[in-house]
């Protein structure tokens, strides 16, 4: 402990008490990034009007700038936690009561699309793609392509893009600092995100994929939405440009689906027919896509050319994203909303062996809080529930 660091007067929020210990010991925000294993921009936030989601942060920067008792139980009150000194219990915010192992819920999801706040990381690549829409209608909606391998989280970020484009401020299901990025859509333009599932067989008809979209749009009239089977195409563009006044993104998922087995119906006239509805529509400024796929938009082409059918809709995209595994900044982040305090090691054992693939970063961590609540956590790296 420092002797000549003299315990600092009480705040009114987190954020000041926060900031009065960083300008105190004169670090930056890219400095403390690196101590505490969070991005820089989490640290910016912290100061300007947030807070960590867990009381591990506090206790590390604590830790590595020896702050005395009183100081570290200040920070942690700040957040509605009770200071424990080392003895690693965490303590419910609502309350400040311990929690039993038994009452832990598990933060962390296996196999089902992450949504809303406990969607972790990828802030850059939503930042990006927004960037693609906020200048409407100044400039028209773009449009853009998500790839990846299997599993790596690209239906988890088409849920998030569609969900923060629609959220409410006293949603308690988004964090803070979700609520408070800088490069949201501005909300007077009612902006509308529509997700199509190709993996639904459903899909695979020309009426009921138009349909299915149509009904999501926020059209001046919702009446005769109806599509005949033989003109559903026609019929299809004429409600667009008659109806359409809101800037719409339609979200493909697993488009390469459609691709590789493609229906009888979504055929050449179907594709050709697409891309000429974004060409006339994008005139207007209103209709984009995004698609995401296991293939890059050529390779998606190259697949249909070889089935003999024309793919001049994959010419659209020519923002692509490649999803890439988590940088460590964002893993350690997914890892601060664990109920428990992971371990330095156990947090060094979870990097090496996920590689920071977001999926197994999700199961690791599910499987460290379950083994804590079934009191085994020091045996929990025996078990091996990841997948190859």
């Amino acid at each position: 402990m420092h002797n000549n660091y003299n315990t600092l007067t009480k705040m009114n929020t987190f954020s000041t008490k926060f900031n009065e210990h960083i300008e105190y010991l004169g670090v930056t925000n890219q400095k403390l990034s690196q101590v505490l294993g969070v991005h820089h921009t989490t640290i910016a936030r912290w100061r300007k009007d947030s807070e960590p989601e867990t009381p591990t942060p506090i206790k590390m920067f604590a830790k590595h700038y020896r702050l005395p008792d009183e100081d570290t139980e200040e920070l942690l009150n700040a957040i509605k936690f009770t200071y424990q000194g080392d003895t690693g219990i965490n303590i419910e915010k609502k309350g400040n009561a311990q929690i039993p192992s038994s009452q832990i819920i598990n933060p962390f999801i296996v196999g089902t699309p992450v949504k809303r706040g406990q969607f972790f990381g990828r802030e850059d690549i939503l930042r990006n793609l927004f960037n693609l829409w906020r200048d409407y209608p100044q400039q028209p909606i773009q449009n853009a392509a998500i790839y990846g391998e299997k599993r790596i989280g690209k239906t988890s970020l088409l849920f998030q893009i569609r969900d923060l484009a629609n959220f409410q401020t006293t949603d308690t299901n988004w964090r803070d600092t979700q609520k408070n990025y800088e490069w949201l859509l501005p909300k007077q333009h009612s902006y509308n995100f529509i997700y199509v599932d190709f993996q639904n067989p459903q899909m695979g008809f020309r009426k009921k994929l138009l349909e299915h979209i149509l009904k999501n749009m926020r059209l001046e009239s919702s009446e005769n939405l109806v599509l005949s089977e033989q003109n559903a195409i026609t019929e299809f563009y004429d409600i667009l440009s008659e109806k359409l006044k809101a800037p719409t993104i339609v979200l493909f998922d697993e488009i390469n689906a459609a691709v590789s087995h493609p229906s009888k119906e979504l055929d050449n006239y179907f594709w050709e027919s697409l891309r000429s509805i974004s060409t006339t529509m994008f005139d207007t400024a209103r209709l984009g896509f995004v698609i995401a796929s296991t293939e890059t938009p050529s390779k998606l082409s190259e697949i249909l050319d070889k089935k003999t059918i024309s793919s001049p809709f994959f010419n659209i995209f020519g923002y692509q994203i490649e999803m890439p595994v988590f940088s460590k900044e964002e893993a350690l982040e997914l890892m601060e909303q664990s109920p428990i305090v992971i371990s330095a090691d156990d947090k060094d054992f979870i990097l090496e062996k996920s590689q920071l693939h977001p999926l197994k970063l999700q199961v690791l961590c599910r499987q460290y809080v379950d083994a804590y609540r079934n009191n085994s956590v020091e045996k929990w790296r025996d078990f091996n529930s990841l997948t190859e």
